[in-house]
């Protein structure tokens, strides 16, 4: 995902990198600045489609996890 950043403001945080890999899947995100745009590379992988029940808190751990990255914030702020 790209977003353009306004004119007369600048990037002052970034997300850090993240990742977390699990049996049950995987999920990397990396931001970064190029130019006046914000790139965001976001990569989801999941194993089998079946989970079984004993299963169920892991995935609702690794989800957690997943959620909270794709929640980061870029901060921008005015130049000068």
């Amino acid at each position: 995902v790209e977003v353009t950043i306004p004119e007369g403001f600048e990037v002052d945080e970034l997300p850090a990198p993240f990742t977390v890999r699990h049996a049950l899947g995987s999920f990397r995100l990396e931001c970064q600045v190029k130019g006046s745009r914000v790139i965001f590379e976001r990569s989801l992988r999941l194993g089998s489609g079946v989970v079984p029940p004993e299963e169920y808190p892991a995935l609702l751990e690794f989800m957690g996890r997943v959620g909270g990255a794709e929640n980061a914030m870029v901060t921008l702020v005015r130049k000068g």
